[in-house]
């Protein structure tokens, strides 16, 4: 239900996709399971309709506005700059949103939110030196120890969803998941 109340279209599709390839190996199990998440999926578009006939389901899913694909490609640029404007030490750890009123001057549309891209809020925020440090101590951690399957799942995920949100980074409750993801891998 969690994973339902995101709001966020990747994580429903990661979800799925992962649900699906996790039970294709088990054979007869795998059909019986495929039509009961078909069935899911149809209750909930269902759902959905009747909802949104007296209640527009936007106005319980924040983030899907008609302008919203603008305004993350206005903060990939405002990234873009920050990393050209400091490509060595970057502006500063925590410091994106501090900075970002500076790179979105000649906006029609200003949105005071992180860049939804976890690769590009990293570099901006602590540049080329930063990115280079922690490529360098994650490089001896992978000659010392080679992590499990589930891992390289987990990671995957992140990965993906890292490369349209910033939640991985920005909120307690996601740096608190990578955070134990990443424990699981270095036990």
């Amino acid at each position: 239900m969690g994973i339902f109340l995101t709001g966020s279209r990747t994580i429903w599709v990661l979800t799925l996709v992962s649900v699906i390839w996790w039970w294709k190996d088990k054979g007869e199990v795998f059909k019986n399971i495929f039509w009961w998440v078909i069935l899911c999926l149809g209750l909930m578009v269902l759902v959905f309709k009747i909802v949104d006939f007296n209640y527009p389901i936007n106005n319980f899913l924040g983030g899907w506005d008609e302008n919203g694909l603008v305004k993350r490609g206005q903060l990939n640029l405002a990234a873009l700059e920050m990393i050209k404007s400091s490509p060595v030490f970057g502006v500063g750890a925590g410091n994106f949103l501090v900075n970002l009123p500076e790179f979105q001057k000649n906006n029609q549309i200003f949105w005071l939110q992180p860049v939804h891209n976890i690769f590009l809020l990293l570099i901006s925020e602590v540049g080329l030196l930063g990115i280079g440090i922690l490529v360098w101590f994650l490089g001896n951690w992978w000659a010392k120890k080679r992590p499990e399957k589930i891992f390289w799942w987990m990671l995957g995920v992140i990965v993906l969803s890292g490369m349209v949100d910033h939640y991985w980074l920005t909120l307690p409750q996601n740096m608190w998941l990578l955070a134990l993801v990443v424990g699981m891998a270095v036990e």
